[in-house]
């Protein structure tokens, strides 16, 4: 596997296309840097891995930042009266943000009764 893995990444550098179709999450997240999600046949997402992996919450505007520090993030939260309780930069698993990402397109669900 990690002799295909730096072969697909060895031809991506040399500014090829590589196209891989698989459900091994985990050697996606090592391997590819854009996603095609696809589920019965529909485009449920096509996006970076970074993007696709960004952590969600529910009624809350999330925002990618870069360039600048928890400090600052905290001081601009202060200034603007908006309470922080935590900062964590954090990512989901390729693997877990594929399983919420198609959990509608799912066909066939493990344990289900027919």
């Amino acid at each position: 596997m990690r002799w295909i893995r730096l072969l697909l990444k060895s031809l991506a550098a040399e500014g090829r296309t590589v196209f891989v179709s698989s459900h091994l999450m985990n050697e996606m997240a090592q391997t590819a840097t854009r996603l095609v999600v696809l589920g019965r046949g529909r485009l449920i997402s096509e996006t970076s891995v970074e993007d696709f992996t960004s952590p969600a919450a529910a009624g809350v505007l999330v925002r990618t930042l870069s360039g600048i520090t928890a400090e600052q993030i905290g001081t601009a939260a202060w200034r603007a009266h908006l309470p922080v309780y935590e900062l964590t930069p954090t990512h989901a698993s390729l693997e877990e943000a594929f399983m919420q990402v198609t959990r509608d397109s799912i066909e066939y669900h493990a344990g289900a009764t027919r």
